[in-house]
């Protein structure tokens, strides 16, 4: 099943402080008229605004706090900037006091009227807000009222499994998720789904709980037990409980059964979620013709696309926001970044932040494939190339603060440096040892060690989130310098340069590298205490094993702008690794391990061999992300 993500935002909400900074009247567009105090409605109920909004030459300024907050957004406040943002379904907003300026999903654009602060509150245009939250308003001017409700949107549809699912946004509960596309609308319900014919039927029915203090997840689920017991009495059956673990939340789940007089069972599964003293239950319906199992998926599925608009990044869709801890470090950018920018295979990222901070990891990801990036902090300041490697459309970009307590890292070079429990294992030679010899890991299990260690980036670093399209479809993740394939040392530039400086085709070039790693290398079985080298160290070495002369080869080819991987074939219990590099549009195979281990005096026999030949005795070939 495709994976999709939703990311909790871990905004800090805060409050807009009462300072005693006076109103100034130049701040103000003015034409020597007083302001007109108007009223706010949302969806047919006022807004109670500690102070009100006002009407400056025509314009209806609201103080943004309680609107943002009102119409289900999170808000924080930056005193020392006079700077507000809000966010809410992916839409992310940020307005400074004084300024005529705003930024949606990082681009800035131009307001009508300046916000202002007034009395320590900082006012903004309305048409700005809800243009930009996709609100609709209409205006009485007679009466100084401006009424909103929340606009009916195209539905955004989801792949999931085989299926198509649907995406239905409750805005005025703060809330969405995602239903079969053929589930429609139960006549004279505000939000309860389903689908019936003779052969199956469903019904979800969702609900918010505002609560009192004290209650969490566990406490909810009790009291909604109860409730049904004294409502149906001997006609309730409870059955099994689990916790759903789903993208971004967890739910207590309850099954059970009402049967009625005439003995028709119906059967029940409660989703009960709990967030900020709000429970959200999702209870699903289906009758006793269904597939029970089947239908059990369905709605475990519907639940786990449960998100909170406030709360969640819906990472399928466009989105830009800046998390709190972008602003408690004093995060300013200096390149133009926002929601679905277009980029060819890279964008600049570059800025200042506190001088403590000394560096921050970027996680770019498409689908199933990721590459991670280092960006060193200079001084406070930053500036690096981001590339966006895996072709045309939308790469998702994560930025999280450099905490070394969850990769060690190499800061010369940027590189990760394996992990220590994928080394050869250490022997105390003060420890009495056993006749059992401790066995060494294989090559394999080395790799897949490698292979399978990802930065794990810690949620509470995270500073930024945001999707850009790439316009090229040129996949470039084949020409890259990786955590091992650091081809963008000197060092090796040097090396691969000295032996290709002189001849024009990749082909020719390919091949002269293939050669001087031959002549130059031999077959080691012996691993190094670091584990597997990098291409800057192996250009400084005679020899390596099978991965690490492919390493070696592939950091040569990339180094002279020719697309390379290391591909892997198992068979059974044997595996063998090897070269790949794109070359007049295929790719060709170069099994340099195999060629340096049978080295003699008859030259090269492994450069450019049949790929059918190659495969045909594998039951898997896979690319290795080095």
């Amino acid at each position: 099943m495709k994976k999709w993500m939703y990311t909790t935002i871990f905004f800090i909400a805060l409050f807009i402080g009462t300072s005693s900074a006076a109103f100034a009247l130049s701040a103000v567009p003015s034409m020597g008229t007083l302001p007109i105090s108007y009223e706010i409605t949302l969806s047919g109920t006022s807004i109670p605004f500690a102070e009100s909004p006002i009407a400056i030459n025509g314009v209806i300024m609201v103080p943004a706090q309680t609107f943002f907050e009102s119409v289900g957004a999170q808000v924080y406040w930056i005193e020392s900037e006079k700077t507000l943002v809000a966010y809410r379904d992916n839409v992310f907003l940020k307005y400074t006091g004084n300024s005529d300026r705003y930024t949606l999903n990082g681009l800035e654009k131009s307001l009508s009227v300046s916000a202002i602060m007034r009395g320590g509150t900082l006012f903004v245009p309305l048409t700005s807000a809800t243009q930009s939250l996709s609100l609709n308003y209409t205006i009485d001017t007679y009466h100084h009222i401006a009424a909103i409700d929340y606009r009916e949107t195209a539905y955004q549809y989801m792949q999931i499994g085989y299926n198509h699912y649907k995406r239905i946004n409750l805005a005025s509960w703060g809330i969405s998720y995602y239903v079969p596309e053929f589930w429609t609308l139960i006549d004279g319900t505000y939000a309860t789904y389903g689908f019936a014919t003779e052969y199956e039927s469903y019904q979800l029915e969702p609900t918010v709980l505002p609560l009192e203090a004290g209650f969490d997840r566990g406490k909810l689920t009790e009291a909604l037990k109860s409730n049904l017991q004294l409502e149906y009495g001997d006609q309730l059956s409870f059955g099994n409980t689990k916790l759903l673990e789903g993208n971004t939340y967890t739910a207590r789940t309850i099954y059970y059964t009402i049967t009625d007089d005439d003995g028709v069972v119906t059967h029940y599964v409660l989703y009960v979620f709990y967030e900020n003293n709000i429970g959200y239950v999702f209870t699903g319906q289906y009758g006793d013709i269904n597939n029970l199992t089947d239908s059990e998926d369905v709605f475990d599925t519907i639940a786990k696309t449960f998100q909170i608009n406030k709360l969640s990044i819906n990472e399928q869709l466009e989105h830009y926001i800046e998390l709190n801890r972008f602003f408690s470090v004093g995060m300013h950018l200096s390149s133009d970044l926002y929601s679905n920018m277009r980029v060819e295979n890279q964008f600049r990222f570059s800025g200042s932040v506190d001088a403590s901070i000394s560096g921050m990891h970027v996680l770019v990801t498409r689908e199933e494939e990721q590459m991670e990036f280092y960006v060193p902090v200079v001084d406070g300041s930053f500036d690096a190339v981001i590339y966006t490697p895996f072709g045309l459309g939308k790469h998702n970009i994560t930025v999280a603060l450099d905490d070394t307590s969850t990769a060690v890292l190499d800061q010369a070079s940027a590189n990760l440096v394996i992990p220590s429990d994928t080394k050869n294992p250490a022997v105390d030679e003060n420890t009495e040892t056993t006749s059992e010899a401790i066995t060494p890991p294989s090559i394999d299990e080395i790799v897949d060690a490698v292979l399978a260690h990802t930065l794990e980036l810690d949620t509470t670093n995270t500073v930024m989130k945001f999707s850009v399209i790439n316009v090229s479809s040129e996949a470039i993740k084949n020409l890259l310098p990786t955590e091992f394939v650091n081809y963008d040392h000197p060092d090796v530039y040097a090396a691969s340069n000295a032996v290709t400086y002189n001849l024009t085709s990749n082909y020719a070039k390919a091949r002269a590298l293939y050669q001087w790693v031959y002549e130059n290398y031999t077959y080691s079985t012996i691993w190094s205490e670091e584990g597997i080298r990098t291409t800057e160290q192996l250009v400084h070495a005679t020899d390596g094993n099978a991965v690490e002369l492919c390493v070696l080869y592939t950091g040569l080819l990339r180094a002279n702008d020719i697309p390379a991987r290391i591909v892997r074939g198992s068979a059974m219990e044997d595996s063998r690794y090897w070269v790949e590099a794109y070359i007049n549009g295929k790719w060709l195979v170069a099994d340099i391990p195999i060629e340096v281990l049978s080295k003699d005096d008859t030259g090269i026999h492994y450069f450019n061999v049949s790929t059918t030949l190659q495969y045909q005795d594998f039951d898997t070939v896979e690319d290795l992300s080095f």
